[in-house]
């Protein structure tokens, strides 16, 4: 099927291709794909190259900020189970003792950091608010790309060495050859709200309730599932381990006082096939009547999904008439378990007293190994929260930030 039309993009995905960093290059294997079949491209001019202002290398005796003292954190990468990388505000942070302690990797006055994934470079690539950037081992910025519009990129995916996608509101771009300018490849797909890439040509884009699949690097785009929601109004997020073990969680289409409904759905062979995991019970009979999932858990309010390894899946959610802590949902053991993270009950002194202070709104689910994981968010009264497992979920932990020596 080729890509929809008719409906209006709200706003940017971006794919970026850059050949061998800086060095100049036709389009290759890195580049962006053309020929039959493709979507017609826009190309825009090159923008100046950004100038970062106050932007600060690390420093090896800067001190590991209190979690509590450090607003809105907005994604998180692991290159292994001792080095982590973790975006808030305007600053990149960096540990390299499994998340013991942190140091200040990479900080700019005036602007927010919203995104990032590794780079070829050992260190990261991370977007702020008018460029992308490749930040050294050593925290020095080595390379700059200006963005193609004024939008903020909320997701990135590096499948290569020399391929990184940028996802931001609904378009696909791509950044190759010596000219180095930006070819839109969204055309009609919509406002894509969660990407996920095997390969440099092999991708996925969630749009409201509906899977797309490239094999192309994004010219063309085939429509492989629509999940059985009632409505509009509904957003995605997308995982995946391979063609065979993809990640869907549709939610928001209905909601209500203290609910919103969501399904998490497992997709095999490609995205040809969907199998219903579980859902948000109470308001199923309005959204989402149809669906019949294998099992139930006790989530009101939807969080992250994280992926690792060939099948093994993680989520979190908050259950709000209880504890006001998060669920936890893992097929690691291969066989669906739940466990309790203890965000309210193990750290008080993140929430504020009275309505609105029991909630820790998620940035990000990352795990390192099968049983090394991180979960990172902030409260409803501006607090930052951290809580670790080592037990592949069984157990959670709050993370003291402390000095690196």
């Amino acid at each position: 099927m080729n890509t929809p039309g008719g409906r209006s993009p709200l706003g940017m995905i971006a794919l970026l291709t850059v050949g061998l960093w800086l060095t100049a290059c036709g389009t290759g294997a890195g580049g962006a794909p053309s020929g039959a079949g493709s979507l017609p491209v826009r190309h825009h001019a090159r923008q100046r190259k950004v100038t970062q202002k106050h932007t600060s290398p690390r420093s090896r005796h800067a001190h590991g900020l209190p979690i509590s003292s450090m607003p809105r954190p907005s994604g998180m990468y692991w290159t292994d189970a001792t080095t982590g990388y973790l975006a808030a505000q305007a600053a990149v942070y960096e540990t390299t003792n499994g998340g013991s302690s942190w140091t200040t990797m990479y900080h700019s006055a005036g602007t927010l950091v919203s995104a990032l994934t590794g780079a070829p470079s050992n260190g990261v690539w991370i977007a702020t608010t008018h460029a992308i950037l490749e930040i050294s081992a050593e925290g020095q910025v080595i390379h700059s790309f200006p963005l193609p519009a004024d939008a903020t990129a909320n997701q990135l995916v590096a499948p290569s060495a020399t391929t990184l996608y940028i996802r931001s509101a609904g378009r696909i771009y791509a950044l190759s050859g010596e000219s180095r300018h930006w070819t839109d490849l969204s055309g009609s797909l919509g406002a894509v709200d969660a990407m996920a890439w095997l390969t440099p040509v092999e991708g996925y884009a969630a749009v409201g309730n509906t899977v797309w699949r490239t094999n192309s690097g994004g010219s063309s785009w085939s429509k492989v599932f629509s999940a059985p929601v009632v409505g509009p109004g509904w957003t995605s997020e997308f995982v995946a381990n391979s063609v065979n073990s993809l990640w869907l969680l549709v939610s928001g289409g209905v909601e209500s006082a203290s609910q919103t409904g969501f399904v998490l759905w497992h997709g095999t062979a490609g995205g040809e096939q969907w199998t219903p995991i579980t859902e948000e019970h109470y308001l199923a009979p309005t959204g989402y009547p149809t669906v019949h999932p294998e099992i139930t858990v006790p989530i009101m309010q939807p969080g992250p999904v994280a992926a690792i390894g060939t099948t093994t899946v993680y989520f979190a959610g908050w259950e709000a008439n209880r504890s006001s802590d998060w669920v936890f949902l893992t097929n690691a053991s291969g066989a669906w378990k739940t466990s309790t993270i203890p965000i309210r009950s193990a750290t008080p002194q993140f929430f504020a007293s009275g309505p609105g202070g029991s909630y820790v709104s998620p940035a990000a689910l990352s795990f390192v190994t099968d049983d090394m994981g991180f979960l990172v968010g902030q409260s409803t009264n501006g607090a930052g929260a951290m809580m670790e497992t080592q037990t592949g979920g069984g157990a959670w932990s709050p993370v003291q930030w402390k000095e690196q020596k």
